[in-house]
């Protein structure tokens, strides 16, 4: 299917060339792509087929919007009894990035064709993408899932254990033995120690190459020398002379740094030697200096996983290559970096500012205990301006703290006569019912920016409500309408539903508003199920 549509294909065009040089990754880059919009195009032709033909262009149109949703939203698999329960939630934020990429190049297709229809049906699909697509989508809280999903970091104590093993194991490494299991065993070690040290994806340490090997940089070169020599300490000093850089080639085809340390260098030498690579039946063509004894190489987190499980960890399964880099990105919040060192960091790690800030770095609670605490006792007692100018950490709040609490005991203690409290409204016995919290702030912006606009409150619901069929009827009846136009309704007129309910004596008028939008939106979608 992705071969005969040409857009599909255009867009494996873009990303092997967007990583032309990355010839071990590319290749998965571009077909991981392609099988995601394959799918996306499986599941719109089930769901219609346009008079235009079948290929994904003639479904960018802009009556053919809410079906491009929906398929989308199928492919985040929701849950049979609970539409916000999704399996695969990331699937839906990855199409809306992909969506928006077929668009601008059917566009750009028509423009070099002269196609003045596709060129404004293009245009007015990515204007509805703009207005709609989020709150399309919305009821998913596909941001919300992603960012409340649990992964604990790596114990600092099973860090610092797993850096002792790695290099107890590279220190006893047999270098003189070049069958094909020892030559295994260094590769695991080696390559396990450069992605734990650098926090670097596996995937981009994995494709090393022998060239990027043999092209690394030791010690202080000339100009170096001359231009910051004088101003490194010893420990400075000492980190450049004893630390290799190799430049290896990222996803997005960048070029990043890789640090050797020390006891690394003899088992990359090993590595790379031709007699060793000759005797542990290394084919010659093979470019890779991980490389194994086929035509690809030993996988980056197949090595780090070994290691971590050999360690006598705590907790091993939290040693992976994604959790080290949140774990470096969080921790580095407890320093005093300036603005440029923090570029540094994001540059290290391959990505840019406001990934590191939305998918990597996580809020420490002790940071928010403390440093965050200062300012939110600084703003209650009106403070801000005598600690105007001044770095966080540099600030003691003791004497605040002490008056805070005599103040607290002078309320105490002037409260002679206590005041009534009044007394609790009394709330519905209804079992889905649960009263309004405080709005938070609106965390799906970090996956989808858009403009930002008026938030209704509404019931959250608490426990899942088990439908009845006189309740399921009521449901196709009062909204035949909207199942005819195979459309969801607006909030206006399930409160109109709702209304129309209460007065024929109904049943639905007594369950949240969400309850029954959602259960209108699953009947919508999956009507041969809408008995169940």
């Amino acid at each position: 299917m992705a071969r005969n549509d040409p857009l599909i294909v255009t867009v494996g065009n873009l990303w092997m060339r967007h990583n032309v040089k990355n010839k071990l990754m590319r290749a998965q880059y571009t077909s991981c792509a392609m099988r995601l919009i394959s799918r996306l195009l499986i599941q719109l032709q089930a769901i219609c087929i346009p008079e235009s033909g079948s290929d994904l262009a003639d479904y960018l149109k802009p009556k053919h919007f809410d079906d491009v949703t929906r398929a989308s939203l199928l492919l985040s698999m929701p849950d049979a009894d609970d539409e916000e329960s999704l399996k695969a939630p990331s699937n839906g934020l990855k199409m809306a990035i992909q969506v928006r990429k077929l668009c601008v190049i059917k566009r750009a297709r028509s423009i070099k064709d002269e196609d003045t229809t596709g060129r404004k049906e293009a245009k007015q699909f990515l204007e509805l993408m703009d207005a709609e697509w989020d709150t399309k989508l919305e009821r998913l809280l596909l941001a919300e899932r992603k960012f409340r999903k649990e992964d604990p970091l790596p114990l600092p104590s099973d860090i610092e254990k797993l850096s002792v093993y790695l290099r107890d194991r590279a220190e006893s490494a047999d270098l003189e033995d070049y069958s094909y299991t020892n030559y295994r065993r260094n590769v695991i070690v080696a390559l396990a120690s450069c992605i734990s040290y650098n926090r670097r994806r596996p995937g981009d340490v994995q494709a090393l190459t022998l060239q990027d090997y043999q092209e690394r940089k030791s010690g202080l070169d000339d100009v170096a020398a001359e231009s910051f020599g004088d101003d490194l300490t010893q420990f400075e000093r000492h980190l450049v002379l004893s630390q290799d850089v190799i430049s290896i080639r990222a996803k997005g085809n960048k070029y990043l740094p890789l640090l050797v340390q020390t006891h690394i260098r003899p088992i990359l030498e090993y590595l790379a030697s031709d007699r060793c690579r000759r005797k542990a039946g290394i084919m010659s063509f093979n470019m890779y200096l991980f490389a194994n004894n086929r035509t690809g190489v030993i996988r980056g987190g197949f090595a780090l996983k070994e290691m971590a499980d050999g360690a006598n960890l705590s907790h091993p399964e939290r040693i992976r290559a994604t959790n080290c880099r949140k774990y470096m990105a969080t921790m580095i919040q407890g320093l005093n970096v300036t603005p440029q060192e923090q570029q540094w960091i994001v540059d290290h790690l391959g990505h840019s500012l406001e990934i590191h800030k939305i998918h990597y770095r996580a809020t420490s609670d002790i940071l928010e205990r403390t440093d965050i605490a200062k300012v939110l006792l600084m703003l209650d007692h009106n403070k801000m301006k005598e600690y105007k100018g001044r770095r966080i950490q540099d600030i003691h709040i003791e004497e605040l703290m002490k008056n805070e609490d005599e103040g607290q005991e002078d309320r105490t203690n002037d409260s002679s006569t206590p005041v009534p409290l009044p007394a609790p409204a009394e709330q519905p016995e209804d079992e889905d019912y649960i009263p309004d919290d405080i709005e938070d702030d609106d965390e799906d912006d970090l996956a989808f920016p858009r403009k930002k606009r008026q938030v209704i409150k509404t019931r959250k619901m608490g426990q899942r409500h088990n439908w009845t069929s006189e309740e399921k009827e009521e449901v196709s009846t009062l909204f035949a309408k909207f199942f005819d136009r195979n459309k969801t309704p607006r909030e206006e007129a399930v409160r109109k539903a709702i209304e129309l309910s209460k007065k024929r004596g109904g049943l639905i008028w007594k369950l949240p508003m969400k309850n029954i939008k959602s259960k209108v939106s699953w009947m919508r979608l999956h009507p041969s199920n809408s008995s169940k």
